[in-house]
């Protein structure tokens, strides 16, 4: 009994049967993948601009975070643990949902 009113219920919603492949989620979590790296690297250019400072190495003032971008690439940000640990399953699971979806 209790898997038929949860089916009732999942009708009501809207749901038919199986779900529909989507491309938004997929597109979303890339969208956000991306700013997420993009804001990191920006942290860490400004640690590295930090760090100098500290040292007294650059002017007191100075924000020019720039000058450390060859220590800082893009690539290293996308594949750091905290980008790929958090998208990395999301993207395992959307890929299972989206072939259960196609395939189902």
């Amino acid at each position: 009994m209790g898997t038929n009113c949860g089916y009732r219920r999942i009708r009501v919603l809207g749901y038919q049967g199986r779900p529909r492949g989507s491309w938004a989620g997929p597109r979303g979590r890339e969208f956000l993948r991306i700013l997420d790296s993009y804001y990191l690297r920006e942290e860490r250019l400004f640690r590295y601009l930090y760090d100098d400072a500290r040292r007294g190495k650059v002017g007191v003032y100075s924000m020019n975070k720039n000058e450390y971008s060859s220590k800082c690439k893009r690539r290293s940000v996308i594949r750091s643990w905290s980008v790929l640990g958090f998208y990395g399953p999301l993207l395992l699971v959307g890929l299972g949902a989206l072939m259960w979806s196609i395939l189902g």
